[in-house]
């Protein structure tokens, strides 16, 4: 049986859902996919890399209801306290290299 890790609420202990814990076989095949994704990545523009920060902004700040929810579950901080502390700041530092990048 795959082994498995509970996530809980830390004020209700209730479970919140379980995720399966990779074994070395399938992590170390992950590492050589991301390694070999790793050079085209490199060989990209920084304005193509930009793009693809901006991208990425765009999904965190549309999915930032779902985010916050989850972090609110999963840490018991209230919803405004996830979103001014854990999403205001990743999309100002996605925003900050987008524009310092270049």
């Amino acid at each position: 049986m795959a082994e498995t890790i509970v996530a809980l609420n830390p004020i209700t202990q209730e479970k919140i859902a379980e995720f399966s814990v990779d074994d070395q076989a399938s992590v170390e095949e992950k590492i050589g996919r991301a390694e070999e994704a790793f050079p085209a990545w490199r060989n990209l523009s920084i304005q193509e890399r930009g793009k693809y920060l901006k991208g990425l902004r765009a999904v965190i700040y549309q999915e930032s209801d779902r985010i916050v929810d989850v972090i609110s579950l999963s840490t018991g901080k209230p919803k405004i306290e996830a979103w001014n502390a854990e999403i205001i700041p990743i999309l100002d530092l996605i925003s900050y290299y987008v524009k310092k990048g270049p």
